[in-house]
């Protein structure tokens, strides 16, 4: 079977975020590698990106600050859009909390086995609560990249419940 670099890097990034192995650089000393840590960890995207970009010319394959988040944050997903900056269009990978993942995958699995309404209270709209963890979700990649907006959303999942999260959050748009 032949990889590709994509599910290369697909598996590999699965691995670390199973283990939780901290990202590292190559070639930097403690005090060097902290700085940078200071950068990718920054609330200012233009200073993740800095870091990200100072990785890679060490050596780093993939986006350091996104990695290091992900580390940070432990199981999580994340979810990769597509954005307009000044630039023009960029690729960014959002990391998605554990517990909005799992917020996300019940609502909808109880939509699944229970339908739009609940047999025993046919006042409640089931697709309510669904509707608002992906909301929560969408919220959430909104404040990861603003002042941007997002172009185009699920390019790429992974991490924590990867396929349940991709499947729950391509199935929101028929409750919105």
């Amino acid at each position: 079977m032949k990889l590709t670099r994509k599910t290369l890097r697909k598996l590999i990034f699965e691995a670390i975020n199973e283990s939780q192995i901290k990202p590292s650089i190559s070639g930097l000393d403690d005090a060097q590698y902290g700085k940078v840590q200071t950068l990718a960890r920054h609330e200012d995207p233009a200073f993740r990106t800095q870091a990200s970009t100072l990785a890679s010319s060490l050596g780093y394959d993939g986006d350091f600050s996104a990695d290091l988040a992900q580390y940070d944050a432990g199981p999580s997903a994340f979810e990769s859009v597509m954005i307009y900056t000044d630039k023009g269009r960029e690729k960014r990978q959002i990391t998605i909390p554990k517990e909005m993942v799992d917020k996300v995958i019940d609502a909808y699995q109880l939509v699944l086995e229970i339908g739009e309404t609940d047999p025993n209270d046919p006042d409640y709209d089931v697709t309510y609560d669904f509707r608002e963890a992906a909301e929560e979700i969408f919220d959430h990649i909104e404040k990861e990249i603003h002042p941007y907006t997002v172009y185009e959303g699920g390019l790429e999942v992974g991490g924590y419940r990867a396929d349940e999260y991709e499947k729950a959050m391509f199935a929101v748009g028929d409750y919105l």
